[in-house]
């Protein structure tokens, strides 16, 4: 199985073809298709095809859907509290301290045409309401859902997906006439890949047929028993499966999926020599699928040899996934995966393969953290992404007193993670949770999980916590003499008097970090405080020395550091020469700035960068280029809920309008500014401060008190995409 990357439609592709489902893929498009219909729910026990069905019903409507169509595996999510964010990941959307999640997506889809697919939500129901709130806060999004039973919430259209057509009992027909059935079609196409010579005789087709019905059609049950005949004839096979369902039938607790897949899945596993029966019940500790290298560590972790995992994927248990530029993936369908984890239970060892599970995931998360440095920023995401659900199962089973120090470790290395991703709030859970269930308040551990949950709290404008988790980091630092956390938790501490305007406390604290750093020869951590200083010198008016700073922090990021990271560099020397008046020089920094955030598809930083380049591009003149650059970049920030960039970025749209002579506008601007700032709980950066100062001095003195009084009101009242669109709606000619 395979994705279309780089592209809107991102929705899985599967190598075998979709048999025998035509009436029904005519049936459900028409209701897609239907201008009363938003949320269509495909209902079916597990096994009959839905998400097969959802997905060829998706690629024939693509070109109806020019904004998009976008697959959400929902298998392996287990908790509803998970269903948004999973949503929000596949749409890289960002979480904003101004808004919900679900309000961030309903932002992001708006008007767009659209088709959002929610696989396997059953287990996760109580989500419904959050779907039902997207339908209702966007025009043209359409949801195409698939599950065991409905969602049964209001304006639900539902389509029952039927098993495989089957021949009545009583007909007598010839081979060619029985291909015409669905299930038969099914069955032979797949016994075909097993056992190449195969043909349809007049002999074998009462036994194909009776296994077709045994298994009532369902499509996964034909899928696999075929997988598995080997060199078996359909009689031989007919015997194994039907002796397999009648025990089955005998036990009274068995739901109808269970009495069908449970005995054809048991059958399977009978089938498979001891190690690989072994194999497959170990996958079963993996959530969402799994690399090899993942499972190979379970082995090593016990000293054992893993047997070759191809065994499985010829028998259809398990699906291998190829993305560009990833690791080969290996995945189980939720109900072959559900039933590895079962017998992964019954095995002695079972909870040895949990916590080396874990142990993968923290040796994971620590060479992220320690990689996201580094050039390979954008394939550690790319990595994390893929393994957001076993991350999650791992923390979940860590949380336990006698797994606390790795439970600390895996949460306090997710931190960058869930910052890029813009999930504070799920990571600050997690580490939250982490920290509470600690039961050393003395661990080493616990100090890096501090200082991690006091990044995300600051992240999110919560300064009063960030300070309480930074300054108890610092002291158990202090205490185990960990300089490295240390440096690392006073610059953080620095960042935050910096935001309050404390400028000596963060000179002193940063520039303690820095010495820290260079104590251990740490020079990426030096380079990151470096910079900071720069910014906290230049507030000060200490430019001659700010500049020394930057520049050193550059040096050592060109030789050290991630794109991003020299990119950050380039844009605080171009935003410090830009307040200098070096237009030129800002400009070269700027654009090499823009060319490494492209590079690494740093959205934020790109965006971020625009910004300042426009400002530079108002004070050459150039106010078509300033506003092209500028209304990208806000955009940009709205998509991914930034508010800092867009508070940041209206400061220069109004400046733009005021070079215009758009001076209502301008103030209704100013006015969206305050509000942004007070949803974020912090004034803006030094140089922004000013420059929006002089504005509204000046706007003031154009509007007189009361004009500028209104529109400033009615500036706050202004959505940001109203916000944006008085920038972008300025006539201005070509430059």
């Amino acid at each position: 199985m395979d994705t279309h990357p780089g592209s809107l439609t991102q929705l899985p592709h599967y190598e075998t073809p979709l048999i025998g489902r035509m009436r029904a893929t005519n049936a459900v498009l028409d209701l897609l298709r239907s201008s009363s219909v938003r949320l269509l729910t495909l209902v079916g026990e597990s096994g009959t095809g839905k998400t097969r069905l959802s997905l060829q019903v998706a690629e024939i409507v693509g070109s109806e859907f020019p904004d998009g169509q976008y697959f959400v595996a929902l298998a392996p999510v287990d908790n509803p509290t998970f269903v948004v964010p999973t949503i929000a990941q596949t749409l890289n959307i960002l979480e904003s301290s101004e808004m919900s999640l679900i309000e961030s997506i309903a932002q992001f889809c708006g008007d767009k045409k659209m088709l959002l697919l929610l696989d396997n939500i059953e287990q996760v129901r109580a989500a419904s309401a959050e779907v039902v709130m997207l339908l209702e806060r966007t025009t043209n999004l359409k949801i195409l859902v698939t599950s065991q039973v409905p969602l049964e919430v209001a304006n639900e259209t539902t389509f029952a997906v039927p098993p495989l057509a089957l021949p009545d009992p009583n007909t007598d027909l010839e081979p060619a006439a029985l291909l015409n059935f669905s299930a038969i079609a099914l069955f032979v196409d797949r016994i075909q890949a097993v056992q190449h010579k195969f043909v349809l005789t007049k002999q074998q087709a009462p036994a194909v047929v009776e296994i077709c019905r045994q298994v009532q059609g369902l499509p996964l049950a034909i899928e696999l028993i075929a997988a598995h005949s080997a060199a078996l004839s359909p009689s031989d096979l007919l015997m194994l499966v039907r002796n397999r369902l009648a025990l089955s039938r005998t036990s009274p607790s068995q739901g109808s999926r269970n009495r069908i897949l449970t005995p054809v899945l048991d059958w399977c596993y009978s089938r498979l020599d001891p190690a690989a029966q072994t194999l497959f019940s170990r996958l079963g500790v993996f959530v969402g699928g799994s690399t090899n290298e993942a499972i190979n560590s379970i082995y090593q972790a016990l000293d054992q040899t893993k047997p070759t995992i191809s065994v499985l994927v010829d028998k259809h248990l398990v699906m291998q996934e190829e993305l560009p530029g990833q690791m080969v993936r290996y995945i189980m369908l939720d109900a072959i995966r559900e039933y590895a984890h079962q017998r992964l239970h019954k095995l002695n060892d079972y909870t040895k393969v949990f916590n080396q599970h874990l142990d993968y995931y923290v040796k994971l998360s620590k060479a992220a953290y320690d990689g996201w440095r580094g050039s390979e920023q954008l394939l550690w995401t790319q990595r994390l992404n893929a393994e957001i659900h076993n991350l999650r199962a791992a923390i979940v089973w860590s949380l336990r007193p006698a797994l606390a120090e790795q439970s600390l470790a895996l949460c306090a290395a997710m931190w960058r993670f869930w910052y890029a991703q813009g999930h504070l709030s799920e990571g600050r859970r997690w580490l939250e949770q982490a920290i509470q269930n600690n039961p050393n308040p003395k661990s080493v551990a616990l100090a890096d999980a501090l200082n991690s949950a006091g990044i995300l709290a600051h992240s999110q404008g919560d300064y009063l916590p960030a300070e309480g988790y930074f300054e108890q980091s610092a002291a158990l630092q202090r205490e185990h003499g960990n300089v490295l956390g240390l440096s690392r938790t006073l610059n953080n501490l620095g960042m935050i008097a910096h935001g309050h305007l404390e400028y000596e406390k963060a000179l002193a604290y940063s520039e303690e970090s820095v010495q820290s750093s260079e104590q251990l020869n740490e020079q990426m951590g030096a380079a990151g405080t470096l910079g900071n200083i720069g910014l906290i010198l230049a507030a000060m008016g200490r430019i001659a020395e700010a500049q020394a700073a930057h520049d050193r922090s550059l040096r050592l990021r060109r030789e050290f550091g991630s794109a991003s990271e020299i990119a950050n560099c380039l844009e605080n020397l171009g935003s410090l020469a830009l307040h200098q008046g070096q237009l030129p020089a800002a400009e070269d920094y700027l654009a090499e700035s823009l060319a490494l955030y492209a590079a690494v598809a740093d959205k934020t930083g790109t965006s971020f960068t625009q910004i300042t380049l426009a400002h530079v591009k108002v004070c050459q003149g150039a106010l078509a280029m300033a506003q092209l650059l500028l209304v990208e970049a806000l955009y940009t920030d709205q998509e991914l809920s930034n508010l800092a960039g867009l508070s940041n970025g209206f400061v220069v749209g109004i400046l733009l309008l005021t070079q215009t002579q758009q001076y209502q506008q301008a103030a209704q601007l100013a006015g969206r500014v305050r509000h942004l700032r007070q949803a974020i709980g912090a004034p803006l950066p030094h140089y922004d401060q000013i420059t929006f100062s002089t504005l509204e001095t000046q706007l003031q003195q154009m509007l007189g008190a009361q004009d500028w009084q209104e529109h400033i009101q009615s500036g706050e009242a202004l959505s940001n995409e109203a916000a944006i669109a008085l920038i972008a709606q300025v006539p201005i000619t070509a430059d």
